[in-house]
Order: structure tokens, then sequence, then C-alpha cells
């Protein structure tokens, strides 16, 4: 084992990773920006709580807490529990713990994960439209004119979301396609 690396004179074990552990640190990091995305994003969900015509504590869960509070539930629970979602997407068998999958599947189960912090994140935004909507109809006033464009883009967000949950597997096939 010439230029291997040694420790005290004993060859050590490569450093690469399996699947297993990349799916893990990448679950990781997208739980991290999920996390700084929800923190972001507070300051532009408690601005229209505290423009709003009604300041109830349920006007604030709509419009503040759960918008909130679901990406960033989530986004700790990819950090700090990867390994679950890891468990249930990422298969290893074969001799001497090969993994049971190649470069496809990885980037289906990514698609995969894209797709459901995309889906919590369209659930959060309806539950922050639904309730502006709601107050203003309560008060009678008037709805600010830009809920009903980023209500559209919620929309076409849940569609990219199916999209990519449903067909990861044909728009893997579709990359591989263009990239040979």
């Amino acid at each position: 084992m010439t230029g291997a690396p040694t420790k005290g004179g004993e060859a050590i074990e490569s450093s690469r990773m399996s699947y297993r552990d990349l799916s893990n640190l990448l679950l990781r990091i997208a739980g991290v920006a999920m996390i700084a995305f929800a923190l972001t994003a507070l300051g532009g969900y408690l601005s229209f709580y505290l423009t709003a015509p009604e300041r109830s504590p349920s006007a604030f869960s709509g419009l503040v807490v759960i918008p909130i509070v679901i990406p960033l539930a989530l986004g700790l629970a990819l950090l700090f529990f990867p390994r679950s979602v890891t468990n249930r997407l990422v298969e290893e068998g074969g001799i001497e713990g090969a993994p049971a999958f190649d470069a496809d599947t990885l980037q289906r189960v990514a698609f995969s994960v894209l797709a459901l912090y995309l889906l919590f994140q369209v659930l959060s935004d309806l539950v922050y439209h639904g309730t502006a909507i709601y107050i203003a109809g309560l008060e009678g006033g008037r709805l600010d004119p830009e809920i009903w464009p980023t209500l559209i883009a919620t929309l076409a967000e849940l569609v990219f979301a199916l999209f990519l949950l449903l067909g990861s597997g044909r728009l893997v096939r579709a990359l591989r396609s263009v990239r040979t």
C-alpha cells in the first residue's frame, strides 16, 4: 500500500463517504437553509400582521406563527434527525455495504427532498394567504393588492413541487439524456 495514508505506521481506512453519509450531510445542509429562510421571512410575515386591521391571537397564529413554524420545524428535523429520512430513502446492500443505487437514485432523492421543502413552504404560504383574505373579509376591508400575485406564485410553486415529487424519475431520465 504505497501512498496510502497511515497513522503510526498502520494504514487507515479511506475517508470516502457512502451514499448514506452524503445523504445525511445534504439533508443537514437543507435543514440549515430552511431554518435560515424561515427566520429571514419572519420580518415580512410580522409586518403584515402589524398592519392588519385585526390583531387577535388567531390572526397572529395564521399570519406569523404557522407560516414560520412549519418550515422551521421541518428544518430543525432535517438538521437534527437526517438519518430518519435517509433510512427510509436510502438502502444499502450488496457485498461489503456497497450502495444499492447509483447517482440517478441520489438525484431522485434530492429532487424529492426539494419537493417536500417546497410543499411545506406552499402549505405555510397558503395558511398565510387564507388568513389574510379571511381577516379582510371580516373587517370588510380591502386586501393589499400584492396578495393576489403572491397567491398565484404560491399556486405555481405548488404545481412545481408536485411535478418534482411525482415526476422526479422522469426528470432524472430527461437530464441524463440531455447530458449524453
